[in-house]
């Protein structure tokens, strides 16, 4: 499977339309519902999936420094985030997470941790941790974004202009409660 994640502070990457066979696509069509994008056809068994970095993604442009196969672990768990919650909530709005991705991406760009490893890794695992929990599209992109207004110059008030009031007092909790002394 081919996969693309465009960057943009516009209304966001447009799924490509499906436009093969369905009886040739039938293992590959939950990820053409969530909007990912399919390459050409392929013989799929059980829980083998195809995929293939896209190089030249906007995922790579945000994570210079990488290898590209540190860039398709990276892309390939984001993939597995929209599906988990794809799986567990089919109803969800899945373009607040992406557009929450992205703008995580943009301003972690740079970021590592003393281990080496690029900081956007933390806030894509607590995604997938809420998406595991079946928690809806505005709790994962809080969680995508919460590191964001403690780790980078955004503001909770560019959150909620961005995002929305709601996602913007979720991020605000999220940060708050990092402030609180537990015993």
């Amino acid at each position: 499977m081919v996969t693309d994640h465009p960057v943009s502070t516009e209304a966001g990457p447009q799924p490509r339309p499906n436009t093969e066979p369905k009886s040739s696509l039938d293992s590959q069509t939950a990820h053409s519902e969530i909007g990912l994008q399919v390459a050409a056809p392929a013989l799929v068994t059980d829980d083998q999936t195809s995929k293939q970095s896209n190089p030249g993604t906007s995922v790579a442009s945000h994570l210079e420094g990488l290898s590209p196969a540190e860039i398709k672990v990276i892309e390939d768990k984001f993939q597995h985030l929209l599906e988990t919650v794809h799986s567990n909530r089919p109803g969800d709005d899945l373009e607040v997470i992406r557009n929450a991705w992205e703008f995580s991406l943009q301003q972690h760009e740079g970021q590592k941790r003393a281990s080496g490893e690029p900081y956007i890794i933390h806030p894509l695992e607590v995604g997938q941790v809420l998406a595991e929990l079946k928690m809806d599209s505005t709790a994962i992109a809080a969680g995508l974004l919460h590191d964001a207004v403690e780790d980078t110059n955004v503001t909770t008030a560019e959150i909620a202009q961005r995002f929305g009031d709601h996602l913007a007092n979720i991020v605000e909790g999220v940060t708050k409660l990092d402030k609180i002394k537990f015993a």
